[in-house]
């Protein structure tokens, strides 16, 4: 084992100092020292060079304009300009004819003469001559020419008449250019009377309307042609059977046509009278300036039957009569037909309505209606 340890000896001397040692790294940076406070501002430097022109700032806005100045002297009076083109002359007019000179009238006789040397008083002046006769006319100038003839006038107091049913044509003559037109539609047909049947009463049938009328004057072309349509009246309807029935309505009348002018419509039917004690038929309708059929009669406290109602009027046409109903006092025991409407354009007449005696008189009866009347047909007349 190891001895112990020897008491230290004493302390040499100091050796010499040794080289500096390389430098070592920087430490880090200290805290930032509080700023100081602002030194006094120094003297002002000498003035720098004048920068480079800027550039041309927005323009202003205008000022208001101001006064007009005063106007200028007036200039020179410029050169008067080339006189224009003269127009061409215009065509000399014929120079009438030179009447024959008048004879020269006498001369008056010479004054005095003076003395000469100074001039004398002028001499009284002489008389005038007579007048000379007055000169011959001149020649007549030439007779101008004659003017075209005028157009030849229309001829006074042609008429033609269309009162065939059907279509036609009018051929207007080569010296016309105005014609007078009057036309009618057709009229219509009537309604036939009821029947009556054990002691009932047959109404009557109403009457047909009158077709429509017109006048016009109208203005064609000479030579040209116009078609025609003229309308048929219309059929009366049949009278009620014994039986008690009804009678059948008419029919309405055909419309009348002129050319492209116009249409005239025909009046309507009437409708048939009611058997067994209904009412009579309603008289035929109209639209235009015609009248309307008259209503059939619906009751009669006679034995007779009821009287149909009467056509209607067509441009102061009268229409037809109606039938009158069957007579309980005598052996007409059945409706009377109506009558037909006169052409142009009236209605017909309704049928008369069936009687409710027997032929004996002693007790109930059964009759017929009469027939409604037709209407009249349409017409033209054209007149120039």
């Amino acid at each position: 084992n190891n001895g112990i340890d020897g008491i230290n000896g004493v302390t040499g001397a100091t050796g010499a100092t040794g080289l500096v040692g390389a430098t070592g790294n920087n430490g880090i940076d200290g805290i930032n020292g509080v700023t100081g406070a602002t030194g006094a501002t120094g003297a002002t430097g000498l003035a720098g060079l004048a920068g480079a022109t800027g550039n041309n700032g927005i323009d202003g806005i205008n000022g208001v304009t101001g006064a007009t100045g005063l106007a200028g002297a007036t200039g020179t009076t410029g050169a008067t300009g080339n006189n224009g083109i003269d127009g061409i002359t215009g065509a000399t007019g014929t120079t009438g004819l030179v009447g024959a000179t008048g004879v020269t009238g006498a001369t008056g006789n010479n004054g005095i003469d003076g003395t000469n040397g100074a001039t004398g008083a002028t001499g009284a002046t002489g008389l005038v001559g007579a007048t000379g006769a007055t000169g011959n006319n001149g020649i007549d100038g030439v007779t101008g020419a004659t003017g075209s003839t005028g157009a030849t006038g229309n001829a006074g107091g042609s008429m033609q008449i269309f009162n065939t049913v059907g279509t036609t044509t009018f051929t207007v003559p080569s010296n016309v250019s105005i014609i007078i037109v009057e036309a009618w539609g057709a009229g219509g047909g009537a309604g036939g009377g009821g029947g009556s049947h054990n002691g009932s009463v047959g109404g009557g049938g109403g009457g047909g309307a009158g077709g429509c009328y017109r006048k016009s004057i109208i203005n064609v072309s000479p030579n040209s042609t116009i078609t025609i349509t003229i309308g048929a009246g219309g059929n009366g309807g049949i009278g009620g059977a014994n039986t008690g029935g009804s009678g059948t309505s008419g029919s309405a009348g055909n419309s009348t046509i002129v050319g492209s002018y116009f249409t005239l419509n025909g009046g309507n039917g009437g409708n048939g009278g009611g058997g067994n004690n209904s009412s009579g038929g309603s008289g035929g309708t109209t639209n235009c300036n015609a009248s309307a059929g008259s209503a059939g009669a619906s009751t009669n406290s006679q034995a007779d039957g009821c009287y149909g109602g009467n056509g209607g009027m067509s441009g102061g046409i009268q229409g037809g009569t109606a039938g009158r109903g069957g007579n309980g006092n005598n052996q007409d025991l059945n409706g009377f037909n109506g009558e037909i409407g006169e052409t142009p354009g009236a209605g017909g007449g309704g049928g008369g309505g069936g009687s409710w005696i027997n032929a004996t008189h002693d007790g109930y009866g059964s009759n017929a209606g009469g027939d409604g009347g037709a209407g009249g047909g349409g017409m033209v007349i054209i007149s120039y």
